[in-house]
């Protein structure tokens, strides 16, 4: 998925996704706390940021979790009911397929 990414996004991602929010869940110690990513710094941190809010445990590369950030991270949407996963999922979808963000 990353090498996906790297080759479809284009080098001023950062700039073009200012207004993408993406869910996902960071470590912080033996729990996870759901965060938001947004204001990314560079095309590498919203590939990153990507990543980690579609990361589904030992299925996406084996792997328990990803990084992003410095931390452990999954995707945040494991945990939640899933009428609240649909009504976050529309926004977030909207946003990486809308012109102004990839185009």
């Amino acid at each position: 998925v990353r090498s996906w990414l790297q080759e479809l996004l284009p080098t001023d991602a950062s700039k073009r996704c200012s207004d993408l929010k993406l869910l996902y869940l960071r470590r912080h110690r033996v729990y996870y706390r759901r965060k938001v990513a947004e204001d990314f710094i560079s095309r590498a941190d919203v590939i990153d940021a990507c990543l980690a809010s579609c990361h589904v445990p030992f299925v996406l590369d084996g792997r328990p979790e990803t990084r992003y950030r410095g931390r452990g991270a999954i995707d945040g949407s494991l945990f939640l009911p899933r009428r609240e996963r649909r009504a976050r999922a529309a926004p977030a979808v909207a946003s990486i397929g809308s012109e102004s963000a990839l185009a």
